[in-house]
C-alpha cells in the first residue's frame, strides 16, 4: 500500500489545529498518557514515536494493516505499508513544525530496535527488559487501532495523541537583551556539568541537542533569537582538518567534553554535533 504523504501532512496539521475545540477522544487523551508515563519510566520512548505512527497510517487509510509494518516481508499483504517512510516523511518532520514530542529526537526513529530488525510488528523480536511494559502496552493499543472502522474514531485518537504528546515538548524562554558568553566559560561549564554526574551519556547528549536547537532555529526568528545564536556560534569551535581531508561540517570538539575513555560515549555524541 503506497499512502499519501502529501495528504498524511495535512491530516496533522488539521488534527492539530482542531484542538482548540476538541481535544480528540478522551479515553485515548488517557491511553496516550499513560504510554507517555511507561516510556519515561523505562529505557526506550520510540514505542511514542511507533503509535504516533500507525496512528497517522489509521487516520489516511483504515485498510492499513499496523502490523504489517514493512512491505517487503509482506508482498502477498495488499495492506502492508512502510512505518519507517510515514514516520521518517512526514510525522517526524510535521512534529519539528507542530511541537510534538516523539519521545526521540532522531530522524528515523523506527530504525532503532526492536522495530529495525521486526518482520511484523509482535513477531517475537526481543524487547529490551527495561522497555518491555511499554512496548506491550503500545501493542496493545495499536490492536485496538485495528478495530476502528471509521475515519472520525481514526482520526480522533490521532487528535488525542497529538495534543498529549504537545504537552511533552521542551519549550525555552527566549532571553532579553544580548547574551555574553565565552568560549572558556561555556566549555568549562559543560565540564562541570558533565562531570558532576554523567547519567551515563544523558547530559552530554542534552547538551549537543541544545545546540543543536540554537543553529536549527528558523531562519525567519526573531532578532533576539538572532542575536543569541551569533553569540552561542561563537563559542563553537570551527571544523577540523580531519585525516588530511577536506574540513567536515561534523567534528569532535575535544575542548568540549573530557576525553576519558569512560567519556566515550560523551565524545562520540558530540561528533553529531553540527557545526557552522
Amino acid at each position: 500500500m503506497k499512502l499519501d504523504k502529501v495528504r498524511a501532512a495535512e491530516i496533522l496539521r488539521e488534527q492539530a489545529a482542531h484542538l482548540t475545540s476538541n481535544k480528540g477522544d478522551e479515553a485515548w487523551i488517557a491511553k496516550v498518557e499513560r504510554l507517555s508515563q511507561l516510556c519515561q519510566d523505562g529505557l526506550s520512548k520510540t514505542h511514542i514515536a511507533f503509535l504516533g505512527t500507525a496512528m497517522l497510517a489509521k487516520a489516511l487509510d483504515l485498510r492499513a494493516d499496523l502490523f504489517a509494518i514493512k512491505p517487503n516481508h509482506a508482498k502477498d499483504n495488499e495492506n502492508a505499508f512502510s512505518a519507517r517512510t510515514l514516520c521518517h516523511s512526514v510525522l517526524v518532520p510535521l512534529a519539528a513544525e507542530l511541537g510534538i514530542s516523539l519521545g526521540v529526537t532522531g530522524r528515523e526513529p523506527l530504525n532503532n530496535q526492536p522495530y529495525f530488525r521486526m518482520t511484523r510488528l509482535g513477531d517475537g523480536t526481543p524487547v529490551h527488559g527495561g522497555g518491555r511494559a511499554a512496548f506491550d502496552y503500545m501493542l496493545e493499543l495499536v490492536h485496538e487501532l485495528e478495530t476502528l472502522k471509521t475515519e472520525t474514531g481514526a482520526l480522533g485518537t490521532l487528535r488525542a495523541y497529538i495534543g498529549v504528546r504537545m504537552k511533552y515538548q521542551p519549550r525555552y524562554a527566549v532571553r532579553e537583551g544580548t547574551t555574553q558568553i565565552t568560549p572558556e566559560s561555556l566549555t568549562t561549564t559543560i565540564r562541570e556539568f558533565v562531570r558532576l554526574n554523567s547519567e551515563h551519556g544523558k547530559r552530554a547528549q542534552a547538551i549537543v541537542a541544545g545546540l543543536l536547537d540554537v543553529f536549527a532555529t528558523p531562519a525567519d526568528a526573531s532578532t533576539t533569537q538572532a542575536a543569541n545564536i551569533q553569540a552561542m556560534s561563537a563559542c563553537v569551535p570551527k571544523p577540523t582538518q580531519m585525516n588530511g581531508t577536506r574540513p567536515s561540517k561534523y567534528a569532535t570538539s575535544p575542548s568540549l567534553f573530557p576525553t576519558r575513555k569512560s567519556s566515550a560515549r560523551s565524545a562520540l555524541t558530540c561528533r553529531c554535533a553540527r557545526l557552522p
